[in-house]
């Protein structure tokens, strides 16, 4: 074989290699990534650079603007938007491509662009405002017809469109109380009628009563107020600004709960709950029935909103809700005696090993104790029925009477 000519078949090789590389690999990609960017109605934008999102149309048009503390609406109302929905919608916007481009025409109308139904704005930090007109379906109904103010006609996904033509409701933030169950530091619940009480974390799972009575709490309980609050849900806001909170029965809460982010009370937010109300709910399948709702406001002030009855029903009621009612806690592998005394006998078991025990039962009256054999099932049935024994109601305060309670 001859090595030049070898050499000077693997440089042909490699140049060819290199330009297919350049023509068909990088150069095409650059030039499909520069064709999409060309495409997208708002070219090359970042998410970051969106101020203004403003939907005008005939039926709650809205504008929200970006804060220091996120996305707010600020027509038709001043409220936080729902983050997960908005998040979608700025992306949204981000990614708005034309699907087929029509040009210019000469008679508007006949794509439903000479009075849009549909009007978009976007403010664009360093950029001019972008002005989206959004006219009919296509006749597939898969495509709306737009353009931008005084450009040509193009298409746009429906689905695209779809993302802002929403009520304000679904794209608003209904959160009851915006404090997460991690943030909790104190909780105080006062039910109508009811003794107030108040738990608070001392460590990540462990969480105390404070009042009325100081003792331990049940942790999952007390945290899963704070988490309830959070993921309830408004079910329809009522008035915005109430001057008149009687008629919701709000002056007078028949429900408070306050949820603090410190211990000492002073931070936080909470709920307040008044009148219940029954309204007309249309189901999935369009089944039409009447639910309870209770009318309830924000402790920070704000707009007075319906919740459901289970929003309600799942507040406890009572301090011994939230209290701890294990009566003993212990592992169970751990256990090496087991003593029970009653009037007629007492029964001692001990650990003898693994799965082995010695039990022996002494009668009243008896001198000396009878061995019998020992089932280890069934005395791990015993320690696992007192370790899940729990207290159905506490009496604080005895005293001397226990007789009273068959303790004497």
């Amino acid at each position: 074989m001859n090595p030049r000519k070898n050499l000077l078949l693997l440089l042909v090789l490699l140049l060819a290699g290199g330009a297919y590389y350049l023509f068909d690999v990088k150069w095409a990609g650059e030039e499909k990534t520069e064709e999409e960017r060309k495409a997208k109605v708002l070219k090359g934008l970042d998410e970051k650079r969106l101020l203004r999102i403003a939907l005008e149309r005939e039926k709650e048009p809205y504008q929200a603007i970006r804060t220091e503390k996120g996305w707010r609406f600020v027509k038709p109302v001043d409220a936080a938007v729902d983050k997960e929905e908005f998040d979608k919608l700025v992306k949204g916007a981000a990614g708005l491509k034309e699907t087929r481009r029509i040009g210019s025409v000469q008679d508007l109308s006949e794509f439903g662009l000479a009075k849009p139904g549909l009007r978009l704005t976007f403010g664009l930090k360093g950029r001019e405002v972008v002005v989206l007109h959004i006219g009919d379906r296509s006749p597939t109904r898969a495509s709306r017809y737009a353009a931008l103010k005084g450009g040509p006609v193009f298409t746009l996904p429906s689905e695209s469109v779809d993302l802002f033509d929403k009520p304000v409701f679904a794209l608003r933030d209904k959160t009851v109380v915006p404090i997460k169950s991690d943030k909790a530091q104190m909780i105080t619940v006062a039910p109508g009628g009811e003794t107030p009480f108040t738990v608070v974390r001392r460590e990540k799972d462990d969480w105390e009563m404070t009042v009325p009575v100081a003792d331990k709490a049940a942790s999952t309980d007390s945290e899963g107020v704070a988490s309830g609050l959070y993921y309830a849900r408004v079910h329809r806001f009522v008035e915005e600004k109430p001057k008149d909170l009687a008629k919701y029965g709000l002056d007078k809460p028949t429900f408070t709960v306050r949820v603090y982010t410190d211990k000492k009370g002073k931070e936080g937010d909470g709920l307040i709950l008044g009148k219940s109300v029954r309204e007309e709910t249309v189901g999935p399948r369009g089944a039409k029935s009447k639910k309870l709702f209770y009318y309830g406001r924000r402790l920070s002030g704000g707009p007075v909103f319906l919740v459901r009855n289970t929003v309600v029903k799942d507040l406890p009621r009572t301090a011994f809700a939230l209290r701890h009612k294990t009566v003993l806690d212990y592992d169970v592998d751990d256990i090496t005696r087991l003593r029970i005394e009653m009037p007629g006998e007492t029964v001692d078991v001990r650990r003898l090993g693994k799965k082995k025990w010695d039990l022996r039962v002494t009668k009243a009256g008896a001198a000396e104790a009878a061995k019998l054999p020992a089932l280890h099932k069934h005395v791990d049935d015993v320690l696992w029925d007192i370790k899940w024994a729990n207290a159905v109601e506490y009496v604080d305060s005895p005293g001397e009477e226990l007789a009273k309670y068959g303790l004497g």
